[in-house]
């Protein structure tokens, strides 16, 4: 987003994964820490910020194998706090956060200045053969194809009578017991995007019968780099193969970078008071 002359309100939804993993060595506490130079103004998180838990945020029932340290989220559209980062919103019982105090406390330890690009996110994109995907749930699963083994968060939108279950995959969670989602519907049309990654070559959909589908789509995501380099020859077996192991590492290194280096908390939503001075911008 951007900032606009007059009062702004900066609100926040932090995920803590709560465990270690191969690339991710769990702090133990939830936090953010933020300091950002706006006009004239030093942004940093303090005990004037605002925090509570979301409600509607817990654990699917299927969790990632022990080299993931994310988890897999299952979110209540029922128990949302709607508008909740809007300025105008009702924050009433929100409360003071704990302020841990500045690096090297723990849980943040000594500050590294990023190696690596910031991340890289599409705009919303259609699934290939996106005419193919049906009006209404069914018992069966609705698989919708990515154009290669991407690295993704599912979107959707759909219209409910009340609480019905929704379950995502990508195709390599199911067969590598990988990260997984869950939405339940309440009465009503809504859209919703998952917050967890997932990769695969299709994303898998159980959708039940009676809820109507809008939209299915997707946003790629991954680092901000790209491929470097060519390979062509008259062997066509060796020009897929240097096809496949660009999309093998893409994926692999993000999965690796997400996780090492991702935000430490989750379930959790923090807003700034609104400043009181107009913001300087260039």
């Amino acid at each position: 987003g951007t900032f606009a002359a007059g009062n702004n309100t900066i609100a926040v939804l932090v995920w803590h994964f709560g465990r270690s993993g191969f690339s991710h060595f769990d702090s133990g506490e939830p936090g953010l820490l933020l300091q950002a130079e706006v006009g004239r103004q030093t942004i940093t998180t303090d005990a004037s910020w605002q925090a509570r838990k979301h409600p509607a945020y817990s654990k699917a029932d299927r969790q990632p194998n022990f080299r993931l340290p994310d988890a897999s989220v299952r979110f209540d559209s029922r128990k949302d706090i709607t508008g909740w980062e809007l300025p105008e919103s009702n924050i009433n019982g929100w409360k003071e956060p704990h302020v841990f105090g500045d690096p090297p406390t723990l849980p943040w330890g000594p500050l590294i200045e990023r190696p690596i690009p910031q991340w890289k996110d599409s705009e919303l994109l259609d699934f290939e053969e996106q005419e193919s995907i049906p009006s209404e749930g069914s018992i069966e699963p609705i698989r919708t194809k990515l154009p290669y083994n991407a690295q993704f968060y599912p979107y959707l939108e759909v219209e409910a009578d009340g609480a019905r279950l929704i379950t995502v995959d990508g195709d390599t969670a199911i067969a590598q017991q990988g990260v997984s989602a869950q939405y339940v519907t309440r009465a009503g049309r809504q859209s919703f995007e998952f917050p967890g990654w997932m990769n695969g070559h299709e994303v898998i959909w159980q959708i039940p019968p009676g809820v109507k589908i809008i939209s299915l789509k997707y946003r790629e995501t991954g680092y901000g780099a790209e491929f470097s380099g060519r390979f062509n020859s008259d062997d066509e077996f060796l020009n897929g193969l240097w096809k496949k192991s660009q999309r093998t590492l893409y994926p692999s290194g993000g999965a690796m970078l997400q996780s090492s280096l991702a935000w430490p908390s989750m379930l959790s939503l923090l807003r700034a008071g609104t400043w009181h001075e107009r913001a300087s911008m260039n």
